[in-house]
């Protein structure tokens, strides 16, 4: 996933210097809550940030001119990013209900390696 920011991140001065637009949109309650949470859960620093990551990578994967194969790739990191949110969604919950700590009671293959 770090992959997938960076492409799409431009070089911190440059875009720091360049945000000078601001957009402004109502959601509901609900959306609201859906949106707080899947920022929570993909370890945004705010809903902004995750705003704009989500405009951004939607944007980027619908740009004219992209092939089926880019196509698909954007899909398929889609798909990886849903992912990666039900999983960090699942271990919150996993780890409240239990108590454990994070890496505790997982089975760790390569752990006498």
């Amino acid at each position: 996933m770090d992959k997938d920011k960076s492409e799409m991140r431009v070089d911190k001065k440059t875009s720091m210097e360049s945000r000078s637009q601001v957009v402004f949109f109502r959601l509901s309650v609900e959306e609201y809550e859906l949106m707080r949470k899947a920022s929570e859960a993909a370890g945004s620093k705010s809903l902004s940030s995750f705003a704009r990551f989500a405009v951004l990578f939607w944007l980027n994967s619908h740009s004219p001119g992209v092939g089926p194969i880019e196509e698909e790739v954007q899909r398929l990191r889609a798909k990886f990013m849903d992912f990666e949110v039900a999983f960090r969604q699942f271990m919150r919950s996993h780890l409240n209900e239990t108590g454990a700590q994070p890496g505790e009671g997982l089975i760790a293959s390569n752990r006498h390696e």
